[in-house]
């Protein structure tokens, strides 16, 4: 891109038209130029919620290692609106850079569920994507506790993510999510003691495939049998 088309593409991330903000953003994202990265930095900091949304997703989409710093800046300022936090939360994941896993983990507390949310998706893209064991070892112990007590829907995430881990230690945990009330938690339970190949929870599987009162926990606990036998 020639240098007035950049300018020109930089000037409308932040102009009066809010589709031509999300249009520029996206357009700096797919460039591998400094000048671009720096932008869409620059904009995290506008005062629109729109464009720091915008600038947060185009970051994500960039994978740059460089941007993670100015990301968890802003993930860890509680003054910045929900949505921009979540957004940068999610970017974070998509980038699953092991640098930004304490300060996702940090916000595991947020008032804000959609943030949390966000975050645990995060954390378990990057347990998944990293074989460190200490990294890994990390997140698992920051999510086990999500399993119990959280809403619902955060504990859902958490098991989610847990699964993508296959880390043993979550298994006695995911257990016991098995009885969770809710049932969109028993389902993701039993599909990440699936993928975590944990024999051990045959027994508990077995039972729930065949009574549970949801149709998706059932179908879910027999899928998870069958990775068990193979």
């Amino acid at each position: 891109m020639k240098v007035r088309e950049l300018d020109e593409v930089i000037q409308a991330l932040t102009g009066e038209d809010p589709d031509a903000r999300k249009a520029a953003a996206d357009e700096l994202a797919t460039l591998d130029d400094d000048r671009a990265r720096e932008a869409l930095v620059d904009a995290l900091n506008h005062p629109a919620t729109d464009v720091q949304i915008n600038a947060a997703e185009a970051l994500g989409k960039t994978g740059s290692a460089a941007v993670v710093a100015p990301l968890v800046a802003v993930l860890a300022d509680s003054e910045r609106a929900a949505p921009v936090r979540q957004a940068t939360a999610r970017a974070l994941g998509t980038i699953a850079h092991p640098q930004s896993a304490p300060a996702l983990v940090n916000v595991l507390p947020d008032g804000n569920t959609n943030v949390v949310r966000a975050a645990v998706r995060a954390l378990g893209e990057i347990g998944a994507r990293h074989e460190h064991a200490d990294l890994r070892a990390y997140i698992t112990g920051s999510l086990l506790p999500l399993l119990v007590g959280a809403e619902p829907i955060v504990a859902q995430v958490a098991a989610e993510a847990l699964g993508r881990l296959r880390s043993e230690r979550a298994v006695p945990s995911l257990i016991m999510a098995l009885n969770c009330e809710e049932w969109p938690v028993r389902q993701a339970a039993a599909k990440a003691l699936g993928e975590i190949g944990a024999r051990v929870a045959g027994p508990q599987l077995t039972v729930i495939a065949e009574s549970d009162r949801s149709s998706a926990v059932r179908y879910a606990a027999r899928r998870a049998l069958e990775r068990l036998s193979r």
